[in-house]
């Protein structure tokens, strides 16, 4: 295959599968040319000198920079056309729902036809029987009866009456016989006919009409042929205004009503919830924009979602409250029609393989009123946590996706669970490695050590460079083209390696995981950590607080919840225990922007199936291949680690310049001071024992007038020449 160069940037049309819409940008043509022209520089290694990097410095555009014109949104204006009518989307989920309960009405009905059957003919029956009744009373003008036996017994004792009153009913009853008789005759002489001389089809829509009009007559208004389809609750009835304020109400916002004195005069004003616009339908559900009474938040609100879904009568899982910005009080409930996480989730975007960057935003799956989540993975660091089988695993592959598609972003994948998850990504992986064996811990911390090893440095060619070449101190597209390409580093089931048997191995990743989280995106590099044990003895807050993006599934308690999002984030109405079984994908996503105030939001992750994620891979190892990046463990080059997680090389590194004896107490403090997440909890006993373990004795020091257990430089430094080498005594 022929090898080609491709521009690299979030300027490439090439590179955006999606069309969103926005304003247009004012730019520069020259240098919107050099930025679009294609990268000739080999992009192989990334030690270039900072006089190497192009000139990228921007133009400055001079002019008076006007206020945006009041959209109707800003106003407070309803759409002409519906929410649900604007999009594709939209409109497929009501002809779906409409659709949808006619089948299950045709099928419940159908369900019950034969017995329904059954009862029609016996209220055809019963209809005929009254129909001859009645047919009957009438030719015999039963409704005689009484005058007659008025005039023959009661007061009113008339002989010539009585006489004249039997006669006209006489007259009466031989006229209606003969009626009756024609029209049997008529009736028997049609249906001879029917029977005869026309087709079965008219036949049976004649018996059909008849035997319906004869199931009317006999039917009983009170019970019905067929019970109701729909269950009687407010889960498959349209939402109205009633049962919302009913709600609120039952979530202690429905505010107070207003006071009225005996002359009917207003005494204090009311406090009552009001609509910000009516009802309306949007993908598959009811979008309710509600102005809470005055000093309630949409806090107060999402912390009432529970109670809102009892007064709705629905689940507390189809009840979402978000805040409208422009007013504290003012919030959105959405009412799903059902369970949405239940529903089939959506095939991942990026299974049809497009060209993508880590530079712009992707998808990673779409919030329940089904608008899209696109997270960046440039200058970030992302913590995923849940249970076992919650979907966590193919929430971090729809994470990580676009930068396996990238063929100009460098990606290192460590799995400690060792399992079958990551392999397809060893074809393209700088660094790659599986399993939570002792020898495979260390080798993921040496690995970590050189990443951060290689971001310092790409810091100091940062502070090297002119403003021009770097104005903010951190990558930049044209960097990247350069050379300093991103860096991807998924690390799986990273609590086997948080928790590793070795209090060094711990400490070491502790504090090199703090570093990558929260310095090392600046310089291009994204760290995904992903865990089954989401505890606060496993993620500790200084490295979930130093995470800039939280993805949390399914956990059994709040404290799991909080211990992936942040503290006191559940107090707020954001848990993910209220998540089930069955709910997989379902998350909630912290950290990035969800353009209406806010950063936390309720989402489904896409699906990547297996097959999907190794053809991810299998694309982006020949992208690479293409582009000429591909390299390390991809291409069978694996850079050599080397392993240099002791403290005996933290003493070293802290020692006060070259004195031959130091007290134990001076070298915790300096500790402490240098290495505060690996160190802060060392103590002068711990020390002694760490030292003692790598053969280091305790001998006497005296300093300040006093005699205290300390250590000897010489014997340290012999401590850590057997343990990483016999250069490190020249050093």
């Amino acid at each position: 295959m022929t090898s080609t160069t491709e521009q690299y940037g979030p300027d490439r049309p090439e590179d955006r599968y999606r069309v969103d819409g926005g304003a247009a940008d004012v730019v520069d043509l020259s240098a919107a040319r050099v930025r679009l022209a294609p990268d000739t520089q080999p992009d192989t290694a990334p030690d270039i000198r900072p006089d190497t990097v192009p000139d990228i410095a921007d133009p400055v555009l001079e002019g008076e920079v006007l206020p945006p014109l009041p959209t109707p949104a800003d106003e407070g204006w309803l759409p002409i056309i519906p929410v649900w009518m604007q999009s594709k989307t939209g409109i497929r989920n009501m002809v779906r729902l409409t659709l949808r309960r006619w089948w299950y009405r045709i099928r419940f009905t159908a369900v019950r036809l034969p017995w329904a059957t059954v009862k029609w003919t016996g209220r055809a029956v019963r209809g005929s029987w009254r129909i001859s009744g009645r047919l009957l009373a009438w030719a015999l003008d039963t409704r005689a009866d009484a005058m007659e036996q008025e005039l023959a017994t009661g007061a009113r004792q008339d002989a010539k009456e009585f006489i004249r009153v039997r006669e006209d009913r006489a007259r009466r009853i031989r006229a209606r016989l003969v009626v009756l008789g024609l029209a049997t005759l008529v009736g028997a002489g049609g249906g001879a006919y029917l029977w005869f001389f026309t087709p079965r089809l008219v036949q049976v829509l004649v018996a059909m009409v008849l035997v319906t009009i004869l199931a009317r007559v006999g039917a009983n208004p009170d019970t019905p042929l067929i019970g109701p389809a729909m269950a009687t609750s407010s889960g498959y009835l349209q939402l109205s205004d009633a049962i919302l304020m009913r709600a609120l109400n039952a979530a202690g916002l429905g505010g107070t009503v207003a006071k009225v004195d005996r002359n009917g005069e207003t005494t204090e004003e009311g406090n009552r919830p009001t609509l910000a616009q009516p009802l309306q339908r949007e993908n598959a559900g009811y979008l309710a924009m509600v102005d809470l009474p005055f000093g309630k938040t949409v806090a107060d609100a999402t912390k009432g979602q529970a109670a809102l879904a009892s007064g709705l009568d629905v689940d507390e899982v189809q009840v979402f409250v978000e805040n409208v910005r422009g007013s504290a009080r003012r919030v959105s409930i959405y009412v799903a029609d059902e369970d949405p996480f239940m529903l089939p989730p959506r095939r991942s975007p990026l299974a049809r393989l497009p060209r993508v960057s880590v530079w712009n935003p992707n998808p990673l799956g779409a919030d329940v009123r089904g608008r899209e989540v696109c997270p960046s993975l440039i200058f970030n660091s992302f913590l995923i946590g849940a249970i076992p089988r919650s979907g966590k695993t193919y929430a971090g592959r729809a994470l990580v996706a676009p930068g396996f598609l990238d063929p100009h972003c460098d990606v290192t994948v460590l799995d400690f669970k060792g399992g079958k998850d990551w392999q397809a990504a060893e074809q393209l992986a700088v660094t790659f490695r599986l399993g939570d064996d002792d020898e495979d811990l260390g080798y993921a911390i040496g690995a970590l050590q050189n990443l951060k090893g290689e971001a310092q440095n790409r810091f100091k060619a940062f502070r090297a460079m002119s403003d021009e070449q770097n104005p903010e101190g951190k990558l930049t597209p044209e960097l990247a083209k350069a050379g300093y390409r991103p860096h991807l580093i998924v690390l799986d089931e990273v609590q086997n390696l948080l928790r590793a048997p070795e209090k060094e191995i711990r400490d070491e990743a502790l504090a090199l995981l703090v570093w990558l989280a929260k310095t090392a995106p600046a310089a291009g590099f994204t760290l995904v950590m992903a865990t089954q044990r989401p505890a606060t003895d496993v993620i500790p807050s200084d490295l979930r607080d130093n995470t800039s993006v939280r993805l949390a599934l399914r956990t059994k308690t709040w404290q799991s919840s909080d211990a992936i999002l942040g503290s006191g984030i559940n107090a707020i109405g954001f848990g993910t225990q209220r998540f089930l079984e069955e709910h997989k994908g379902a998350a909630i996503l912290g950290g990035v922007s969800n353009g209406r105030g806010g950063d936390l939001q309720v989402i489904r992750t896409d699906l990547l199936k297996n097959s999907d994620f190794t053809q991810i891979c299998q694309i982006g190892a020949q992208r690479r291949a293409d582009a000429g990046t591909l390299r390390g463990h991809a291409v069978g080059q694996a850079e050599e680690i080397v392993v240099t997680v002791t403290i005996l090389s933290d003493v070293v590194a802290v020692w006060p310049g070259v004195e031959p004896k130091v007290q134990a107490k001076t070298l915790v403090e300096r500790l402490q001071e240098a290495y505060p997440s690996k160190h802060a909890h060392l103590d002068q006993t711990s020390l002694t024992k760490a030292l003692k373990d790598h053969g280091v004795p305790v001998v006497q020091v005296y300093r300040d007038g006093s005699n205290r257990n300390g250590y000897a430089l010489a014997a340290v430094r012999k401590a850590l020449a057997k343990a990483e080498g016999p250069d490190i005594t020249n050093s």
